[in-house]
């Protein structure tokens, strides 16, 4: 028999800004800092310990529901696809591909695996699907800021051919504001140019004789 997994809200309710403290103290912002590790600390030490529970039930009952029901209602904060590597490495699953429940059964039994709860406790879950580092994370508002700069004052070419001054304006605003900068192009004054007035030729008086 299959358990349905309970639905969660992907909206959590959060505490408007408004009523938050513009400012902690450094002591107690460290304090809610060290609160917070710990809790996550905890929570990963548990989601270690109901997953391997809802193996077990999945290797005695061939139940995919509490498998199915931890995996779906998991935050996304949660390493939620490290989660999903490790129940397909130690549990009997595979991944559901049918359109109609591969959203509320995103994982179905698999006949030709065998599910190892011994192995899961052994392998912690948190470790599979490795983040990047901060170092190789992409930031886009720095390349963007570049691309500002660089352009700044220069002909812009789009598909070999140079744009419009305002279609070009347009599109640095546009990127601008991705950026979170706020794009001025310079405005460049037109030159004036004052035509020489050529000298006047006098006639020369002929010689008296």
């Amino acid at each position: 028999m299959t358990t349905k997994p309970k639905k969660t809200d992907a909206k959590a309710p959060t505490t408007p800004v408004s009523n938050l403290p513009k400012v902690l103290v450094i002591a107690d912002l460290n304090k809610a800092i060290d609160a917070l590790c710990k809790s996550a600390q905890g929570m990963q030490a548990k989601i270690q310990e109901v997953g391997v529970q809802a193996l077990m039930h999945l290797k005695a009952h061939g139940d995919i529901g509490p498998v199915n029901r931890l995996f779906v209602g998991l935050p996304k904060g949660m390493r939620k696809q490290a989660l999903g590597s490790w129940l397909l490495a130690h549990g009997g699953l595979e991944v559901n591909t049918t359109a109609d429940t591969k959203k509320t059964q995103p994982l179905k039994f698999s006949k030709a695996k065998k599910t190892n709860p011994e192995a899961a406790m052994a392998d912690p879950w948190f470790e599979h699907l490795p983040e990047k580092g901060i170092d190789e994370v992409f930031d886009l508002q720095r390349a963007l800021h570049g691309l500002l700069v660089r352009a700044k004052g220069k002909t812009i070419v789009l598909h070999g051919k140079p744009m419009g001054s305002d279609h070009a304006v347009d599109m640095l605003k546009a990127i601008a504001a991705m950026a979170g900068e706020d794009y001025k192009p310079e405005v460049k004054q037109p030159e004036v140019v004052t035509p020489e007035t050529p000298p006047v030729e006098s006639a020369e008086m002929p010689a008296a004789s």
